[in-house]
């Protein structure tokens, strides 16, 4: 096929996953971007489960799937460019949630990062410091030489922050 992998190449693939190395796909993506920008006058994207991108087999590994890959930054760069030479300065905004150094890469080539942060996030609100640590949540503690994180507190992926910190907040006295 030209377009989609008819094997999962990683463990969150659900059903066939477009090959993005395949020039077919490659070109069909970027005419998609191109309308949406142009027709629509969308001011940018975010792509869910960019770490998705890869051709890389890792099933079974998350970890192996989380690593520096080259070919997805190519492929990644490839799309935002095109998306900058039809809208200059729109926004994109990758779920990417791989290793650090990769994503230094794409902050740096001007993509925005979801910055997971859930669990700190959580641990804050429901009083306990010493467990919320939210240093991560600037980008030049993860030495970015740009402002592209977007840290979150919770998404469609995570527990309801605000119903553990009802149920198992930190309370003194009369205070919860």
């Amino acid at each position: 096929n030209p377009w989609f992998n008819e094997t999962p190449r990683h463990d969150f693939n659900v059903g066939y996953d477009f090959n993005h190395e395949s020039p077919q796909t490659r070109q069909f993506c970027k005419r998609v971007l191109e309308y949406w920008l142009e027709e629509y006058h969308i001011d940018g994207y975010r792509f869910d489960l960019s770490k998705g991108f890869t051709q890389n087999n890792t099933l079974g590994n998350i970890a192996a799937w989380a690593a520096y890959d080259q070919s997805r930054i190519n492929i990644l760069n490839d799309y935002y460019n095109h998306i900058q030479s039809t809208e200059p300065g729109a926004y994109v905004i990758l779920e990417h949630l791989a290793d650090n150094n990769e994503e230094t890469v794409l902050a740096s080539n001007g993509m925005y990062l979801w910055g997971k942060m859930n669990e700190q996030y959580t641990q804050a609100a429901m009083g306990f410091p010493d467990n919320s640590n939210l240093n991560w949540g600037v980008y030049t503690n993860r030495g970015w030489s740009a402002p592209r994180l977007v840290t979150y507190a919770e998404s469609h992926d995570e527990e309801r922050k605000m119903y553990k910190t009802l149920l198992y907040g930190n309370g003194a006295g009369d205070y919860s």
